[in-house]
């Protein structure tokens, strides 16, 4: 039994992390269903307690030897590193209601769209609330519930349980909306989510809150099959069985159901026939999107940003000028001028074709910043391509690379911006500035605030100290002919840089 559990495990581990996590707690409530039995029955002693972990530790240890290669490094960087843990209010703002368990379903041919405005989660995507059990399955549910208690309390406890973890860091009976979001940056409480929230390892990597009721579905599907078996030995009448899948049919119906055709530009099927490893930079990229590497299936070229499950600020997106403006429709703390760097900033990253979408960036700043900064890399520079949807440029090297800022990979914090400033925050472990294309001895302007101050440290041991400042301060940093990185650090606080420039 452990060894064909831990088969499907595995199975369930290369399709969707969330679905193993299902798995080890409803293993965890079935190991506990078993000892209470055992409680029951008087037979708590020796070696039969163990009897219920066995195949579940058998099981464990297969999922972990054969998925060794992916989880040791995913261990590795949950360890080191906490960007896969979400906002706290994340896990509020796309947790599920109560109701969203017994509505009808959201995406039924005859209810929508009206019934994506139905009372329960207001404020998610619609994809995370269309969780409705099913009022005949329910039925069925609660008469196995009520004539067999003893064979499937399990699955109940389960359904029971698993509505309580869909439900999150808070019960909502009703509907959530913003004014329902706590301004909170933890999740305590003692709600079963809060709870193993706590106590399970890396818990908080997940996000998605609601999709716990795939597990409360499962239960209520075996509790309903177990209701409708019921039925059809007391009635002996095979037509049952067709009555109650015509009504969990007619509850469910969705058709046509809703889909988004591909609608890759036939510009890719063209990139693909011409020769070259240069990359491509898909433009909007102020967050990530899925469609990029529909695109990449057409074109087989790399990609500078597409899309990933989380925000991780050692990627280039959130370290290197330009490409922060385009991520930030706005400036990030580096102040290189992207007609002036861009074209190198793009050379550097093996990016040869740079491509705008106006079918994603309808308007606002989303389209207006994304164009001009485009516009000031390229100038007169004519596209090579370009139609109704897409704009296409080349990039060109430049003949004399010049000069720019990187951050480092380790200790930024994320680009803050608040109405008056944007910063991004230094504690006590250094971060680090690299010079790209050094040009002998340089000068780097540093504006920050700390109370308690800090210093700067260039690679060949030069320190800069940085006074306690309550206002923005600039400091200028002379970095020595071949050095081309320096470590900045807080003093028993925090710094926040507002900026770093290369001095003219």
């Amino acid at each position: 039994d452990g060894l064909l559990a831990g088969i499907f495990l595995v199975l369930a581990g290369l399709c969707d992390w969330y679905f193993v996590l299902y798995l080890f707690l409803f293993t965890a409530l079935a190991i506990g269903w078993n000892w209470v039995e055992l409680l029951l029955r008087r037979e708590g002693r020796g070696r039969v307690w163990l009897a219920p972990v066995g195949p579940a530790a058998v099981a464990g240890i297969l999922f972990a030897v054969v998925l060794a290669p992916v989880l040791v490094p995913m261990v590795r960087e949950a360890v080191r590193f906490s960007f896969m843990v979400r906002a706290a209010t994340d896990l509020y703002i796309l947790s599920a209601s109560l109701l969203d368990f017994l509505v009808p379903n959201r995406l039924h041919t005859l209810f929508r769209p009206d019934a994506f405005t139905w009372p329960g989660n207001q404020i998610a995507p619609v994809s995370e609330r269309t969780i409705a059990v099913g009022y005949a399955a329910l039925l069925l549910a609660a008469t196995a519930a009520a004539v067999a208690w003893r064979k499937t309390w399990l699955w109940a406890a389960a359904a029971v349980y698993f509505v309580l973890l869909a439900m999150g860091p808070q019960f909502t009976a009703g509907s959530i909306a913003w004014e329902n979001i706590p301004a909170t940056t933890t999740v305590d409480g003692w709600t079963p989510y809060a709870v193993v929230n706590q106590l399970v390892p890396f818990m908080r990597i997940s996000r998605s809150v609601s999709r716990f009721a795939i597990m409360v579905q499962l239960a209520v599907a075996v509790l309903a099959g177990v209701g409708l078996a019921w039925w059809l030995v007391r009635r002996r009448a095979a037509w049952w069985a067709a009555v109650a899948l015509v009504v969990v049919l007619a509850e469910s119906w969705v058709a046509p159901f809703p889909m988004s055709p591909p609608d890759t530009p036939d510009y890719y099927a063209e990139l693909a026939k011409t020769p070259g490893p240069g990359a491509v930079l898909n433009l909007p990229m102020n967050y990530d999107r899925p469609g990029y590497l529909l695109y990449q299936t057409v074109h087989g070229r790399p990609l500078t940003v597409a899309y990933i499950s989380r925000d991780d600020p050692r990627t280039l997106t959130e370290r290197v000028p330009l490409l922060q403006q385009l991520r930030h429709l706005g400036p990030d703390i580096l102040a290189d001028d992207p007609a002036g760097v861009g074209t190198t900033v793009l050379a550097d990253l093996g990016v040869e074709v740079v491509v705008l979408d106006r079918y994603k960036m309808p308007g606002g700043d989303e389209r207006d910043v994304t164009e001009a900064v485009a516009a000031a890399v390229f100038g007169d520079q004519p596209p090579t391509f370009a139609d109704a949807r897409i704009t296409v440029y080349t990039v060109t090297p430049p003949a004399q690379p010049q000069s720019y800022l990187e951050l480092g990979p380790l200790n930024w914090g994320p680009l803050v911006v608040t109405d008056d400033r944007r910063y991004r925050t230094v504690g006590s472990d250094p971060a680090e500035v690299w010079v790209r294309h050094e040009e002998g001895s340089r000068t780097v302007h540093l504006t920050y605030r700390g109370l308690h101050g800090g210093e700067v440290v260039a690679a060949d041991g030069t320190v800069t100290p940085l006074p306690a400042a309550d206002g923005p301060t600039m400091v200028a940093v002379r970095l020595a002919a071949g050095i081309d990185h320096f470590r900045l650090a807080g003093a028993g606080g925090e710094l926040q840089v507002e900026r770093i420039e290369l001095a003219p």
